[in-house]
């Protein structure tokens, strides 16, 4: 066969994979593959388990394993291919969000505001974030955001710092989301105008065991009008037992728990109850640094209800591109960047700016591209409801489609490499697994799930995607045996 034409012929069976009809169960796995998930079935915590496979050797253009490949499966973070990969083909690699100061009013001759400040959000879920040094602390965006206002003669504000995040719906949390999840560091929602990831660090001081821990620092600063109440003790235990609770606009943060004793300091993150108001705040602070006086309290459009008087821009902040920030998103798994997305995502279908807006888009996208949607639930952009559900074909149809995309090498760089990076790096230490793969892990109560790229044993590329689904047993035995079955799908030739 003349080169040109075996190329071709590779070429059509890699773009019709997306087709490649399922026959029965089992009929198109690999029988040690197939062997593999069997063996894993039947042990004593898999029993009452679902688990899902679905892989395909991209360059042979084969399925090799679909095991439960059509049934819908809770997927955890493993959504947050579907919601990168549409973001990207979407808004673009390039694509920045922006955060624009403004003002409204005039400044009279003795350089008094006779109006207010606007921080309008953009939807940057990335502003002032400290996964972004370079792009906002070099120099402090803060800073310079003074700078512009002393730029234009303005040295008092006759009126208040107001945070506007309009842009998106004031839910920022989805409504599915559980209220053991809203305070913790990966309950952090997206808000119109986000800023230090919607996170604040706090450092706790442990004394001996039994003794209340208190706090040493809150970093960066909360307003006043936040409550952080503390019910933490020093314990004999090796790792900490905390939990957080907090709900969205609403200032008060209860963390109760023990951690362990012998350490000195021990440090964990929160939410920001409202984020737009946290920098209204951080920059009428930022002013009083630079001895601007600023007459009234910071606030919100939320809280406040400004007249519609016409703004005046005066600066305007751009995000990292999009392509860095869905690197960041998929190595740490970050949540709140992909709700970020989610909602954007439906700003750019002409709907407003809500999670539950932005699902039905992503769900259209997908249809658009030839994915049968059938069982593809989805209620929010990162995966952490439980009420997601997704198939484990419609995940690696996902994948197969990236694959042809002039976006493909953005999205591919984002994936965490096995045993190496993000959030892939404490797992498949070993040969074979150790650097053969990308993909994007998952993990909820009783769920773990893995999905990417790969290079199996003959140097063909692999999609995969395998989810497993109430487990009975730790999750480390339900990680390992997933690990098996993987060895097994890239030993194959």
């Amino acid at each position: 066969m003349p080169y040109q034409l075996k190329q071709l012929k590779k070429c059509f069976l890699c773009l019709s994979l997306l087709f490649v009809p399922i026959q029965g169960h089992g009929e198109q796995d690999h029988p040690a593959v197939a062997a593999a998930i069997h063996a894993t079935q039947s042990n004593k915590i898999f029993r009452n388990a679902t688990i899902g496979c679905y892989a395909v050797n991209l360059t042979q253009g084969q399925v090799i394993s679909s095991t439960n490949a059509t049934k819908s499966l809770i997927p955890a973070s493993t959504l947050k291919l579907l919601t990168t990969a549409a973001a990207l083909e979407t808004l673009g690699k390039d694509y920045q969000f922006k955060t624009t100061l403004q003002y409204d009013g005039e400044v009279d001759e003795q350089g008094t505001l006779q109006g207010n400040i606007y921080i309008r959000g953009g939807g940057d879920p990335t502003l002032g974030s400290r996964h972004f040094q370079d792009y906002y602390y070099q120099p402090h965006f803060m800073h310079t955001w003074v700078q512009a206002l002393q730029a234009k003669g303005i040295k008092k504000v006759a009126g208040a710092v107001i945070g506007d995040a309009q842009i998106y719906a004031d839910d920022m949390i989805p409504a599915d989301w559980t209220i053991g999840n809203l305070g913790q560091y990966y309950g952090a929602g997206a808000s119109g105008l986000s800023i230090f990831d919607n996170l604040c660090t706090i450092t706790f001081k442990v004394s001996k065991k039994g003794q209340p821990a208190t706090v040493a620092c809150i970093a960066p600063p909360l307003p006043e009008e936040v409550k952080i109440i503390v019910q933490v003790q020093g314990a004999a235990i090796d790792y900490r037992r905390v939990c957080i609770q907090g709900l969205p606009y609403h200032p008060i943060r209860v963390i109760q728990g023990e951690v362990p004793c012998r350490n000195q300091t021990v440090t964990l993150q929160t939410t920001s109850p409202d984020p737009a108001y946290w920098a209204a705040h951080t920059l009428h602070c930022t002013l009083q640094e630079y001895a601007i006086e600023v007459t009234q309290p910071p606030t919100t459009v939320r809280r406040s209800h400004p007249s519609s008087t016409a703004r005046q821009d005066l600066h305007t902040v751009y995000s990292p591109p999009l392509s860095k920030i869905i690197t960041v998103l998929n190595h740490d798994s970050v949540d709140s960047y992909a709700e970020h997305l989610i909602k954007h995502l439906s700003l750019a279908a002409a709907a407003p700016g809500a999670t539950s807006s932005g699902t039905k888009t992503l769900k259209k996208f997908w249809a658009a591209q030839g994915i049968d949607t059938n069982g593809m639930l989805l209620y929010d952009g990162s995966g952490l409801s439980k009420y997601n559900a997704i198939t484990p074909k419609q995940l690696v149809e996902a994948l197969c489609y990236m694959k042809r995309s002039k976006n493909f090498p953005s999205f591919y760089a984002s994936l965490p490499i096995a045993g190496k990076t993000g959030n892939l790096a404490p797992y498949f230490k070993q040969a074979p697994l150790k650097g053969q793969f990308r993909a994007k892990s998952g993990a909820l109560s009783n769920v773990r799930a893995f999905a990417g790229y790969g290079t199996n044993k003959a140097g063909d590329t692999l999609a995969f995607a395998i989810i497993v689904n109430h487990y009975d047993g730790p999750r480390s035995r339900a990680e390992k045996a997933l690990e098996e079955i993987l060895k097994v799908l890239f030993e194959q030739k």
